[in-house]
């Protein structure tokens, strides 16, 4: 007998029944109403994100410095989309101020480097 979710080799895993899709059902709808709770995007307000100095255009040559510094490096671009993704959940989250913009940016690729790039 092997443990829950260990499977012998070449032995097909069986389709769960009705009781066990409906729970399957309810625990990806809590997870979608999770999500939509707590995801966050950054919001431009008077010509400014949100709460801080930066403007649209600054946040705009700032995902095109990422992208010149991604495309330097040859990452994936995964990286560069996983980084502004970081990026902007952020400047959602975050008051940031425009003279760390470029910090937090190159932060933000550091750790998706990390995450996508294999070492070499």
């Amino acid at each position: 007998q092997l443990p829950p979710g260990k499977l012998a080799q070449g032995v097909a895993m069986k389709c769960p029944g009705p009781p066990e899709n409906s729970r399957l059902a309810c625990f990806l709808e809590n997870a979608l109403v999770r999500e939509a709770r707590i995801w966050k995007v950054p919001i431009f307000q008077n010509l400014t994100l949100k709460g801080t100095d930066i403007s649209p255009s600054c946040y705009e040559k700032t995902v095109l410095w990422i992208a010149e510094i991604n495309s330097q490096f040859q990452f994936h671009s995964e990286t560069f989309a996983l980084s502004i993704s970081i990026l902007n959940r952020l400047l959602a989250s975050v008051k940031a101020r425009l003279k760390y913009l470029q910090c937090i940016a190159i932060s933000c690729l550091v750790l998706a480097a990390k995450t996508n790039e294999e070492d070499e």
